[in-house]
């Protein structure tokens, strides 16, 4: 067994123990670099963290600044969302109104652009023109085609071009050749002053015109009357002896036959009187001298003097009568120069010969009588119809002065009557005349026996 002393063990531990202070001395600086080079990093994560949390500090007071700001800019622009909603509802009002307004223009209203594309329209429009499909955005002249007028055109180019109101006093349409329009064409221009489009009135100025046309006539009325005083005082007074002196040549005749000739045309001479009696009235009506009459004797009679004039030779006459028809109160002149009218322009109308027919009936429910007279002639046409009672209107040229019908009208009038017509081209025409019985409220009847 060997033996090692306590002082050779120490020798045998001492590098052991160097070695130990060498590994704590290298530990301990490792620890003292380490906690230095923590030290250093702390403080500068410390720095960076106080750094961050300056600039967190101040981007959230930025932020608050700025949501500040924001909910300024926010209340702002809902103010003015506000202000645009209210300017909007007032724009929207605006132009309802003005819609309204252009509407409520009788004439009819209908904008175009400079290309004549349709860009508004008002009511009076469509129903002037009974236009349902029409839309913005259309052209004009083709959507129309009545309106498609070289005319129209001319003065539509001659606005967009000139810059210049133009107009079309009166003008017919294929569509509606008795009516008359007027067409106004106005320039509508932008901010700048460049022209946009036009704006076209149109009137129906069929009215306006018959009221003209009737003005002219009753000049020609106011000139007929002088004419006529002149007239009543140079045929009559002429007239008045040749009457006579017939009348003194019938008495003195001796032949019945001769007789018979002189009292026809002593007829006629009276019947001339009438009728410039009757051209007086009518251009300075008198009130009617009432009786009571046998209308179906007095048709009768007109139809028996009548039926001896060359135009009648070829007529053949119906007559239905009604055999309970009252007696009426009427002037026996005018009602007799009615039907005289009648039943010649019914003959006028039947030169290859024809049938007359002249019925009487009492009206069912009314204290009226009914004559109706038909022809089976040439017929009026429709666009006539409406004219055959204005005063100087014919189709008969040289051989009529268009009174007739009008005098006609005049003293049906004057018996509180009514006077209409039916008629179709080549099948005939009817007149119907309605008369009352009595003359209610009439303080010129003169009572006594029945006349005709």
């Amino acid at each position: 067994m060997i033996l090692v002393s306590e002082v050779d063990l120490k020798e045998a531990l001492l590098p052991v123990t160097k070695a130990n202070r060498m590994i704590v001395f290298v530990f301990l600086t490792f620890f003292a670099v380490l906690v230095g080079l923590s030290h250093v990093h702390s403080r500068r994560t410390t720095s960076l963290i106080r750094r961050l949390t300056e600039n967190l500090r101040r981007a959230l007071d930025d932020s608050r600044y700025k949501g500040f700001e924001l909910d300024q800019l926010n209340l702002e622009l809902s103010q003015k969302i506000k202000q645009t909603e209210t300017l909007a509802e007032e724009l929207r009002l605006s132009q309802q109104y003005v819609v309204q307004l252009i509407d409520s223009l009788s004439p009819g209203v209908i904008g175009l652009d400079i290309n004549g594309r349709i860009t508004h329209f008002n009511r009076s429009f469509r129903e002037m023109f009974q236009v349902t499909d029409l839309n913005v955005g259309d052209d004009f002249f083709q959507s129309l085609p009545w309106l498609n007028d070289r005319e129209l055109e001319l003065a539509f180019e001659n606005t967009v071009l000139e810059g210049k109101p133009q107009q079309i006093a009166k003008k017919t349409l294929s569509f509606r050749p008795d009516e008359y329009f007027r067409f106004s064409l106005f320039p509508i221009f932008d901010g700048k002053g460049q022209i946009q489009g036009v704006s076209c009135l149109i009137e129906n100025i069929t009215e306006r015109e018959k009221l003209q046309q009737q003005l002219a006539e009753y000049e020609k009325l106011s000139a007929l009357s002088q004419l006529a005083l002149g007239a009543a005082h140079e045929i009559n007074n002429p007239l008045q002896g040749i009457s006579s002196f017939l009348e003194t040549m019938q008495e003195q005749a001796k032949e019945e036959k001769e007789k018979e000739e002189i009292a026809l045309v002593l007829e006629n001479i009276s019947r001339i009187s009438e009728t410039i009696r009757g051209l007086l009235n009518f251009a300075r009506p008198s009130p009617p001298q009432f009786t009571k009459i046998n209308l179906n004797q007095l048709i009768e009679e007109t139809l028996s003097f009548l039926s001896h004039q060359p135009i009648f030779r070829k007529v053949r006459i119906e007559k239905a009568f009604s055999p309970s028809l009252p007696p009426i109160t009427a002037d026996l002149n005018q009602i007799r120069q009615v039907l005289t009218n009648i039943f010649i322009n019914a003959a006028q109308a039947m030169l290859n010969g024809g049938d007359l027919k002249v019925a009487t009936s009492k009206v069912k429910f009314r204290e009226f009588v009914q004559i109706d007279i038909t022809d089976n002639g040439c017929g009026i046409p429709p666009e006539n119809l409406n004219k055959i009672f204005d005063p100087f209107f014919t189709t008969k040229k040289s051989q009529g002065t268009g009174l007739g019908l009008s005098i006609s009208l005049s003293y049906i009038k004057n018996h509180h009557g009514e006077i209409s017509v039916q008629s179709e081209v080549g099948k005939g025409t009817t007149f119907t005349i309605l008369l009352p019985i009595r003359q209610t409220g009439r303080g010129n009847i003169q009572e006594g026996e029945i006349i005709s």
